[in-house]
Protein backbone atom coordinates (compact mmCIF):
# COMPACT_ATOMS: atom_id res chain seq x y z
CA UNK A 1 0.00 0.00 0.00
CA UNK A 2 1.33 3.38 -0.99
CA UNK A 3 0.88 6.35 1.33
CA UNK A 4 1.42 10.00 0.44
CA UNK A 5 1.39 12.74 3.06
CA UNK A 6 0.63 16.42 2.45
CA UNK A 7 0.30 19.40 4.77
CA UNK A 8 -2.83 21.44 4.09
CA UNK A 9 -2.50 25.03 5.24
CA UNK A 10 -4.37 26.81 2.44
CA UNK A 11 -7.18 24.32 3.09
CA UNK A 12 -8.11 26.22 6.25
CA UNK A 13 -9.80 29.57 6.68
CA UNK A 14 -10.14 31.63 9.82
CA UNK A 15 -12.91 31.26 12.36
CA UNK A 16 -15.25 34.22 12.75
CA UNK A 17 -14.61 36.20 15.89
CA UNK A 18 -18.17 37.43 16.19
CA UNK A 19 -19.72 36.60 19.54
CA UNK A 20 -22.98 35.94 17.69
CA UNK A 21 -21.40 33.46 15.29
CA UNK A 22 -23.20 30.14 15.11
CA UNK A 23 -21.67 27.36 13.03
CA UNK A 24 -18.55 28.62 11.27
CA UNK A 25 -17.13 27.27 8.04
CA UNK A 26 -13.51 26.61 8.99
CA UNK A 27 -12.32 24.75 5.89
CA UNK A 28 -13.38 24.28 2.31
CA UNK A 29 -11.78 22.68 -0.74
CA UNK A 30 -13.07 22.29 -4.27
CA UNK A 31 -10.53 19.76 -5.48
CA UNK A 32 -8.31 18.34 -2.74
CA UNK A 33 -9.59 15.98 -0.02
CA UNK A 34 -13.22 16.88 -0.54
CA UNK A 35 -15.27 13.74 -0.02
CA UNK A 36 -15.56 13.64 3.78
CA UNK A 37 -17.32 10.48 5.00
CA UNK A 38 -16.70 10.35 8.76
CA UNK A 39 -14.91 12.22 11.54
CA UNK A 40 -13.59 11.50 15.02
CA UNK A 41 -12.25 14.05 17.51
CA UNK A 42 -10.33 13.01 20.61
CA UNK A 43 -10.43 16.50 22.14
CA UNK A 44 -11.55 20.02 21.29
CA UNK A 45 -8.38 20.44 19.23
CA UNK A 46 -7.27 17.01 17.99
CA UNK A 47 -9.33 15.22 15.38
CA UNK A 48 -9.44 13.17 12.20
CA UNK A 49 -11.60 13.04 9.08
CA UNK A 50 -11.76 10.07 6.71
CA UNK A 51 -12.94 10.55 3.16
CA UNK A 52 -12.73 9.43 -0.44
CA UNK A 53 -12.18 11.30 -3.67
CA UNK A 54 -10.83 10.08 -6.99
CA UNK A 55 -8.06 12.64 -7.48
CA UNK A 56 -6.21 10.46 -9.98
CA UNK A 57 -6.25 6.79 -10.86
CA UNK A 58 -3.94 5.82 -7.96
CA UNK A 59 -5.34 7.92 -5.09
CA UNK A 60 -8.84 7.40 -3.81
CA UNK A 61 -8.98 8.04 -0.03
CA UNK A 62 -7.49 10.29 2.61
CA UNK A 63 -7.24 10.94 6.35
CA UNK A 64 -7.13 14.54 7.54
CA UNK A 65 -5.61 15.30 10.95
CA UNK A 66 -5.63 18.50 13.00
CA UNK A 67 -3.91 19.40 16.26
CA UNK A 68 -5.31 22.93 16.55
CA UNK A 69 -9.06 22.66 16.25
CA UNK A 70 -9.17 22.78 12.47
CA UNK A 71 -6.92 25.77 11.78
CA UNK A 72 -4.54 23.52 9.81
CA UNK A 73 -4.71 19.92 8.61
CA UNK A 74 -2.19 17.37 7.43
CA UNK A 75 -3.34 14.75 4.96
CA UNK A 76 -2.47 11.12 4.33
CA UNK A 77 -3.58 9.70 0.96
CA UNK A 78 -4.12 5.96 0.57
CA UNK A 79 -4.43 4.10 -2.73
CA UNK A 80 -7.35 2.05 -3.99
CA UNK A 81 -9.52 2.04 -0.87
CA UNK A 82 -12.85 3.69 -0.13
CA UNK A 83 -12.87 4.96 3.47
CA UNK A 84 -16.22 4.67 5.25
CA UNK A 85 -15.75 5.00 9.05
CA UNK A 86 -13.07 6.09 11.54
CA UNK A 87 -12.75 5.59 15.31
CA UNK A 88 -10.01 6.23 17.90
CA UNK A 89 -10.28 4.35 21.22
CA UNK A 90 -7.16 6.17 22.52
CA UNK A 91 -4.82 9.00 21.58
CA UNK A 92 -2.40 6.73 19.70
CA UNK A 93 -4.62 3.94 18.38
CA UNK A 94 -7.17 4.41 15.63
CA UNK A 95 -9.05 2.39 13.01
CA UNK A 96 -10.54 3.05 9.59
CA UNK A 97 -13.05 0.70 7.96
CA UNK A 98 -12.79 0.66 4.18
CA UNK A 99 -14.11 -1.07 1.10
CA UNK A 100 -11.71 -2.29 -1.57
CA UNK A 101 -13.54 -3.75 -4.51
CA UNK A 102 -16.21 -5.99 -2.98
CA UNK A 103 -14.32 -6.64 0.29
CA UNK A 104 -14.39 -4.85 3.65
CA UNK A 105 -11.11 -4.24 5.47
CA UNK A 106 -9.49 -2.35 8.35
CA UNK A 107 -6.59 0.10 8.59
CA UNK A 108 -4.86 0.69 11.91
CA UNK A 109 -2.54 3.30 13.40
CA UNK A 110 -0.64 3.00 16.67
CA UNK A 111 1.19 6.31 16.50
CA UNK A 112 -1.64 8.81 16.34
CA UNK A 113 -1.97 8.73 12.57
CA UNK A 114 1.66 9.16 11.51
CA UNK A 115 1.51 5.75 9.82
CA UNK A 116 -1.42 3.55 8.78
CA UNK A 117 -1.27 -0.16 8.04
CA UNK A 118 -3.74 -2.64 6.57
CA UNK A 119 -4.64 -5.07 9.35
CA UNK A 120 -7.21 -7.04 7.39
CA UNK A 121 -8.42 -6.59 3.81
CA UNK A 122 -11.02 -9.35 3.51
CA UNK A 123 -13.23 -9.42 6.61
CA UNK A 124 -16.28 -10.06 4.44
CA UNK A 125 -17.39 -9.67 0.86
CA UNK A 126 -20.15 -7.10 0.44
CA UNK A 127 -20.88 -3.61 -0.85
CA UNK A 128 -22.82 -2.26 2.15
CA UNK A 129 -25.24 0.64 2.14
CA UNK A 130 -24.03 1.48 5.65
CA UNK A 131 -20.81 0.62 7.47
CA UNK A 132 -19.99 1.70 11.02
CA UNK A 133 -17.28 1.10 13.58
CA UNK A 134 -16.78 1.51 17.34
CA UNK A 135 -14.17 0.30 19.83
CA UNK A 136 -14.38 -0.31 23.59
CA UNK A 137 -10.57 -0.50 23.96
CA UNK A 138 -7.50 -0.57 21.74
CA UNK A 139 -8.12 -4.24 21.00
CA UNK A 140 -11.89 -4.88 21.30
CA UNK A 141 -14.31 -3.38 18.80
CA UNK A 142 -17.42 -3.91 16.69
CA UNK A 143 -18.03 -3.30 13.00
CA UNK A 144 -21.58 -3.36 11.63
CA UNK A 145 -23.10 -3.63 8.18
CA UNK A 146 -26.79 -4.08 7.34
CA UNK A 147 -27.96 -7.33 8.91
CA UNK A 148 -24.71 -8.33 10.63
CA UNK A 149 -22.04 -7.25 13.09
CA UNK A 150 -18.50 -8.49 13.66
CA UNK A 151 -16.37 -8.47 16.83
CA UNK A 152 -12.60 -8.26 17.18
CA UNK A 153 -10.49 -8.91 20.29
CA UNK A 154 -7.07 -8.65 18.67
CA UNK A 155 -6.95 -5.10 17.32
CA UNK A 156 -8.69 -5.91 14.06
CA UNK A 157 -6.52 -8.84 12.96
CA UNK A 158 -9.44 -11.29 13.12
CA UNK A 159 -13.19 -10.72 13.22
CA UNK A 160 -15.97 -13.11 14.23
CA UNK A 161 -19.63 -12.84 13.30
CA UNK A 162 -21.82 -11.99 16.29
CA UNK A 163 -24.31 -14.85 16.06
CA UNK A 164 -27.17 -13.33 18.05
CA UNK A 165 -27.10 -9.97 16.27
CA UNK A 166 -30.63 -9.62 14.84
CA UNK A 167 -31.11 -9.44 11.11
CA UNK A 168 -32.07 -5.96 9.95
CA UNK A 169 -30.56 -2.82 8.56
CA UNK A 170 -28.34 -2.49 11.63
CA UNK A 171 -25.46 -0.50 10.27
CA UNK A 172 -25.19 2.15 12.99
CA UNK A 173 -23.29 1.48 16.22
CA UNK A 174 -22.06 3.51 19.18
CA UNK A 175 -20.39 2.79 22.51
CA UNK A 176 -19.60 4.59 25.75
CA UNK A 177 -17.53 2.73 28.30
CA UNK A 178 -19.02 -0.77 28.35
CA UNK A 179 -22.38 0.33 26.92
CA UNK A 180 -23.12 -0.50 23.30
CA UNK A 181 -26.10 0.06 21.03
CA UNK A 182 -26.98 -0.39 17.39
CA UNK A 183 -30.00 0.52 15.30
CA UNK A 184 -31.27 -0.03 11.81
CA UNK A 185 -34.60 -1.11 10.43
CA UNK A 186 -36.94 -1.70 13.37
CA UNK A 187 -34.22 -3.27 15.55
CA UNK A 188 -32.56 -1.78 18.62
CA UNK A 189 -29.63 -3.86 19.88
CA UNK A 190 -27.92 -3.10 23.19
CA UNK A 191 -25.32 -4.36 25.67
CA UNK A 192 -23.90 -3.10 28.96
CA UNK A 193 -20.87 -5.44 28.98
CA UNK A 194 -18.98 -4.51 25.78
CA UNK A 195 -20.92 -7.06 23.72
CA UNK A 196 -20.13 -10.06 25.93
CA UNK A 197 -23.91 -10.47 25.80
CA UNK A 198 -26.47 -8.78 23.56
CA UNK A 199 -30.17 -8.08 23.81
CA UNK A 200 -32.54 -6.65 21.24
CA UNK A 201 -35.99 -5.13 21.11
CA UNK A 202 -38.32 -3.36 18.72
CA UNK A 203 -38.92 0.21 19.83
CA UNK A 204 -41.18 1.20 16.93
CA UNK A 205 -42.49 -1.32 14.40
CA UNK A 206 -43.41 1.33 11.79
CA UNK A 207 -40.10 3.22 11.88
CA UNK A 208 -36.60 2.67 10.53
CA UNK A 209 -33.54 3.35 12.68
CA UNK A 210 -31.06 5.89 11.30
CA UNK A 211 -28.60 6.91 14.02
CA UNK A 212 -28.03 6.90 17.78
CA UNK A 213 -25.84 8.42 20.47
CA UNK A 214 -24.78 7.19 23.91
CA UNK A 215 -23.63 9.24 26.90
CA UNK A 216 -22.99 7.33 30.13
CA UNK A 217 -26.25 5.38 30.64
CA UNK A 218 -28.33 7.56 28.30
CA UNK A 219 -29.22 6.64 24.75
CA UNK A 220 -30.90 8.69 22.01
CA UNK A 221 -32.15 6.96 18.86
CA UNK A 222 -33.24 8.66 15.64
CA UNK A 223 -35.82 6.95 13.43
CA UNK A 224 -37.44 7.65 10.09
CA UNK A 225 -41.15 7.53 10.86
CA UNK A 226 -43.52 6.30 8.17
CA UNK A 227 -47.22 6.73 7.40
CA UNK A 228 -47.22 10.15 9.06
CA UNK A 229 -49.69 11.88 6.81
CA UNK A 230 -51.91 8.79 6.62
CA UNK A 231 -51.97 7.45 10.19
CA UNK A 232 -50.90 10.38 12.37
CA UNK A 233 -52.39 13.26 10.37
CA UNK A 234 -48.95 14.84 10.01
CA UNK A 235 -48.23 17.14 7.04
CA UNK A 236 -45.83 14.63 5.42
CA UNK A 237 -45.71 10.87 4.96
CA UNK A 238 -42.16 10.53 6.38
CA UNK A 239 -41.19 12.33 9.58
CA UNK A 240 -38.49 12.40 12.25
CA UNK A 241 -39.08 10.21 15.29
CA UNK A 242 -36.73 10.35 18.30
CA UNK A 243 -36.66 7.89 21.19
CA UNK A 244 -34.81 8.53 24.45
CA UNK A 245 -34.05 6.16 27.32
CA UNK A 246 -31.31 4.68 29.47
CA UNK A 247 -29.54 1.37 29.98
CA UNK A 248 -30.69 1.03 33.60
CA UNK A 249 -34.42 0.45 33.15
CA UNK A 250 -34.88 0.63 29.34
CA UNK A 251 -37.85 2.96 29.76
CA UNK A 252 -38.20 5.10 26.65
CA UNK A 253 -39.98 8.31 25.70
CA UNK A 254 -40.92 9.15 22.11
CA UNK A 255 -40.88 12.51 20.35
CA UNK A 256 -42.15 13.09 16.81
CA UNK A 257 -41.07 16.09 14.73
CA UNK A 258 -43.63 16.15 11.89
CA UNK A 259 -42.00 18.92 9.84
CA UNK A 260 -38.59 17.24 9.61
CA UNK A 261 -38.21 14.23 7.35
CA UNK A 262 -35.45 12.79 9.54
CA UNK A 263 -32.53 13.59 11.83
CA UNK A 264 -29.70 11.72 10.15
CA UNK A 265 -27.14 12.30 12.90
CA UNK A 266 -27.94 12.80 16.60
CA UNK A 267 -25.29 13.65 19.22
CA UNK A 268 -25.21 14.25 22.96
CA UNK A 269 -23.36 17.40 24.00
CA UNK A 270 -24.27 16.71 27.63
CA UNK A 271 -27.03 14.97 29.56
CA UNK A 272 -29.58 17.60 28.55
CA UNK A 273 -28.11 19.15 25.38
CA UNK A 274 -28.39 17.35 22.04
CA UNK A 275 -27.58 18.33 18.46
CA UNK A 276 -28.84 16.91 15.20
CA UNK A 277 -28.27 17.11 11.47
CA UNK A 278 -31.70 17.11 9.89
CA UNK A 279 -33.15 16.34 6.51
CA UNK A 280 -36.06 18.77 6.15
CA UNK A 281 -39.23 18.11 4.18
CA UNK A 282 -38.87 21.61 2.73
CA UNK A 283 -35.72 22.71 0.93
CA UNK A 284 -35.44 25.81 3.11
CA UNK A 285 -36.03 23.94 6.38
CA UNK A 286 -33.51 23.65 9.23
CA UNK A 287 -30.39 21.55 8.74
CA UNK A 288 -28.79 21.90 12.19
CA UNK A 289 -31.08 21.49 15.19
CA UNK A 290 -30.52 21.63 18.94
CA UNK A 291 -32.35 20.65 22.12
CA UNK A 292 -31.53 21.84 25.64
CA UNK A 293 -34.16 19.77 27.45
CA UNK A 294 -33.02 16.21 26.75
CA UNK A 295 -34.69 16.08 23.35
CA UNK A 296 -38.23 17.10 24.25
CA UNK A 297 -38.16 20.35 22.24
CA UNK A 298 -35.91 21.36 19.34
CA UNK A 299 -34.72 24.62 17.82
CA UNK A 300 -33.20 25.51 14.48
CA UNK A 301 -29.59 26.73 14.27
CA UNK A 302 -27.78 28.42 11.44
CA UNK A 303 -24.39 29.21 9.96
CA UNK A 304 -22.25 32.28 10.27
CA UNK A 305 -23.13 35.18 7.98
CA UNK A 306 -22.07 34.46 4.43
CA UNK A 307 -21.59 30.72 4.90
CA UNK A 308 -23.51 28.28 2.72
CA UNK A 309 -25.37 25.13 3.71
CA UNK A 310 -24.01 22.07 1.97
CA UNK A 311 -27.09 19.94 1.72
CA UNK A 312 -27.11 16.25 2.64
CA UNK A 313 -25.38 15.86 6.02
CA UNK A 314 -25.36 12.28 7.27
CA UNK A 315 -23.49 10.80 10.24
CA UNK A 316 -20.88 13.54 10.09
CA UNK A 317 -21.43 15.34 13.41
CA UNK A 318 -19.45 15.04 16.63
CA UNK A 319 -19.80 17.06 19.85
CA UNK A 320 -17.07 17.18 22.47
CA UNK A 321 -19.27 18.96 25.03
CA UNK A 322 -22.16 21.44 25.21
CA UNK A 323 -20.26 24.08 23.25
CA UNK A 324 -17.73 22.52 20.86
CA UNK A 325 -18.96 20.49 17.86
CA UNK A 326 -17.70 19.67 14.38
CA UNK A 327 -19.45 18.79 11.12
CA UNK A 328 -17.61 17.39 8.09
CA UNK A 329 -19.37 16.74 4.81
CA UNK A 330 -18.38 16.68 1.15
CA UNK A 331 -15.77 19.47 0.92
CA UNK A 332 -16.61 21.62 3.93
CA UNK A 333 -15.93 21.51 7.68
CA UNK A 334 -18.08 23.47 10.14
CA UNK A 335 -17.32 24.16 13.78
CA UNK A 336 -18.97 25.84 16.74
CA UNK A 337 -17.32 26.85 19.99
CA UNK A 338 -20.34 28.60 21.53
CA UNK A 339 -22.99 25.90 21.35
CA UNK A 340 -24.08 26.89 17.87
CA UNK A 341 -24.99 30.43 18.84
CA UNK A 342 -28.52 31.57 19.69
CA UNK A 343 -31.45 29.19 19.49
CA UNK A 344 -33.53 30.21 16.49
CA UNK A 345 -37.06 29.18 15.54
CA UNK A 346 -38.67 26.39 17.57
CA UNK A 347 -39.61 23.26 15.60
CA UNK A 348 -42.97 21.70 16.30
CA UNK A 349 -42.54 18.46 18.24
CA UNK A 350 -45.06 16.09 19.79
CA UNK A 351 -44.37 13.94 22.85
CA UNK A 352 -46.18 10.73 21.98
CA UNK A 353 -45.68 8.22 24.72
CA UNK A 354 -43.79 8.25 27.99
CA UNK A 355 -44.06 6.18 31.11
CA UNK A 356 -45.22 9.27 33.00
CA UNK A 357 -47.15 11.64 30.72
CA UNK A 358 -45.43 14.99 30.34
CA UNK A 359 -48.19 16.96 28.70
CA UNK A 360 -51.15 16.26 30.99
CA UNK A 361 -49.78 17.81 34.19
CA UNK A 362 -51.01 21.36 34.86
CA UNK A 363 -48.11 23.75 35.41
CA UNK A 364 -48.19 27.54 35.80
CA UNK A 365 -45.12 29.77 35.53
CA UNK A 366 -45.73 33.44 36.36
CA UNK A 367 -45.27 36.35 36.04
CA UNK A 368 -43.90 36.21 32.51
CA UNK A 369 -42.24 38.55 31.57
CA UNK A 370 -40.62 38.96 34.98
CA UNK A 371 -37.98 40.99 36.76
CA UNK A 372 -36.53 37.72 38.08
CA UNK A 373 -38.87 36.54 40.85
CA UNK A 374 -40.92 33.70 39.35
CA UNK A 375 -43.52 31.38 40.86
CA UNK A 376 -44.04 27.80 39.74
CA UNK A 377 -47.30 26.04 40.57
CA UNK A 378 -47.80 22.39 39.68
CA UNK A 379 -50.45 19.77 40.39
CA UNK A 380 -47.65 17.21 40.74
CA UNK A 381 -44.56 17.50 43.00
CA UNK A 382 -41.54 19.24 41.50
CA UNK A 383 -38.06 17.71 41.56
CA UNK A 384 -35.63 19.93 39.69
CA UNK A 385 -35.45 23.19 37.73
CA UNK A 386 -32.71 23.86 35.17
CA UNK A 387 -32.39 27.26 33.46
CA UNK A 388 -30.70 27.69 30.06
CA UNK A 389 -29.88 30.94 28.32
CA UNK A 390 -30.65 31.69 24.67
CA UNK A 391 -27.56 29.84 23.42
CA UNK A 392 -28.34 26.74 25.47
CA UNK A 393 -25.87 27.19 28.35
CA UNK A 394 -26.94 25.99 31.78
CA UNK A 395 -26.97 29.11 34.00
CA UNK A 396 -28.93 27.93 37.03
CA UNK A 397 -30.11 24.67 38.59
CA UNK A 398 -32.08 23.96 41.75
CA UNK A 399 -33.34 20.72 43.31
CA UNK A 400 -36.75 20.68 44.99
CA UNK A 401 -38.13 18.29 47.57
CA UNK A 402 -41.77 17.33 47.03
CA UNK A 403 -43.17 20.84 46.58
CA UNK A 404 -45.98 21.82 44.27
CA UNK A 405 -45.32 25.55 44.74
CA UNK A 406 -41.83 26.98 44.32
CA UNK A 407 -40.38 30.50 44.27
CA UNK A 408 -37.53 30.99 41.84
CA UNK A 409 -35.17 33.97 42.02
CA UNK A 410 -33.40 34.68 38.74
CA UNK A 411 -32.84 38.38 39.31
CA UNK A 412 -29.06 37.86 39.18
CA UNK A 413 -29.27 36.88 35.49
CA UNK A 414 -29.03 39.37 32.61
CA UNK A 415 -32.19 40.45 30.81
CA UNK A 416 -33.28 38.23 27.95
CA UNK A 417 -34.96 34.97 26.95
CA UNK A 418 -34.46 31.83 29.04
CA UNK A 419 -35.68 28.23 28.91
CA UNK A 420 -36.83 26.54 32.11
CA UNK A 421 -36.52 22.76 32.08
CA UNK A 422 -38.89 21.68 34.86
CA UNK A 423 -38.78 18.08 36.08
CA UNK A 424 -41.38 16.55 38.37
CA UNK A 425 -42.25 13.15 39.73
CA UNK A 426 -44.70 12.60 36.88
CA UNK A 427 -43.61 14.99 34.14
CA UNK A 428 -40.95 17.04 32.45
CA UNK A 429 -41.72 20.30 30.66
CA UNK A 430 -39.91 23.24 29.12
CA UNK A 431 -41.18 26.81 29.49
CA UNK A 432 -39.89 30.08 27.99
CA UNK A 433 -39.53 33.06 30.30
CA UNK A 434 -38.39 36.60 29.59
CA UNK A 435 -36.43 38.62 32.15
CA UNK A 436 -36.80 42.37 31.74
Amino acid sequence: MSLRVFILTAFSVGISASCFAQWNEIAYSESLASGHNDLYFLSNDMGYIAGTELIDSDIQSYILRTYNGGQTWDTTFVQNKIFRAIHFPSMDTGYVAFREGTYIGILNTQDGGNTWNTISDSILETIPVSLDLTFFSNSRGVMAVPGAAYLTNDSGVSWELIDDFPVGNSGTVDSYGQNFASTGGISFVYSDDACESLSSTILMDNSSGIDLSILNDQVAVSFLGQEGGIVNDYPHFNFSRLIFGNFNDLQFSTVDIPHLRSIDDIEFGSASVLYGLSWPNQVDGPRIVKSVDSGMTWYEQGLEEGAEFHYGFHKNLQCLNDSVCYIAFNSVIYKTTNGGGPLLDPIESIVLSVENPRSEIALNVFPNPSTGNITLESESPLKRISVFDAVGRLVFRESIQNKTNQQLNLSHLPKGLYLLQISGQEFEKTEKVVLE
